[in-house]
């Protein structure tokens, strides 16, 4: 992934095939992103992407993947000491989940909508529910398992409806030709 800059719902991109910067709207993280000069993909993001209140809703409304949302005050040494392992959660499973920066300052009522004043504060969104809330600081451990309960489900239903597509597919034109072959023998 090229390297990026990030602002509070927009990030800038430096795509890593023609090195052309390109700005986003940080809801745009659930579509895919492709570079406005050469068209090379974006997206995965692989770092947390700090974000503002809209930016936070269109998000964790419109993701089609696990959204892991962190609410922080980099004020507190907590926070601070949970930020390099929310990192590498973020790079380990870029493409799976889009995590999510909030700062309490800058976003408080976000923060007083899930935390109630309390960070660290991390809350797992699936499809715009929450599925894992926890108040405190965590272990990197502790956060990788709450994401793998979350998409190995995922990912098997992805390939189920995948496989569903494709037999329906071949099934479909294996149909096709054994009806165009009958109609052709018989003179139809």
């Amino acid at each position: 992934m090229g390297e990026h800059r990030r602002n509070i719902d927009t990030i800038t991109f430096s795509c890593p095939a023609c090195h052309d910067e390109n700005t986003i709207f940080a809801w745009s993280l659930t579509k895919n992103v492709r570079c406005g000069t050469c068209r090379t993909r974006l997206c995965p993001v692989d770092e947390p992407v700090c974000v503002g209140e809209i930016s936070f809703n269109k998000i964790v409304r419109s993701a089609e993947v696990p959204v892991f949302v962190s609410l922080v005050d980099n004020r507190l040494e907590e926070c601070r000491r949970c930020a390099p392992d929310i990192h590498d959660l973020s790079r380990e499973f870029a493409g799976s989940i889009i995590v999510l920066v909030i700062h309490e300052v800058t976003c408080p009522d976000v923060s007083m909508r899930f935390s109630h004043g309390t960070v660290p504060h991390f809350i797992i969104f699936q499809r715009g529910s929450v599925i894992q809330v926890h108040s405190g600081t965590a272990q990197k451990a502790a956060m990788q398992r709450w994401v793998q309960a979350i998409v190995p489900e995922r990912t098997e239903q992805s390939h189920r409806g995948f496989l569903t597509h494709m037999l329906q597919f071949f099934s479909s034109r294996s149909l096709y030709r054994k009806s165009e072959r009958q109609s052709v023998l018989h003179g139809a």
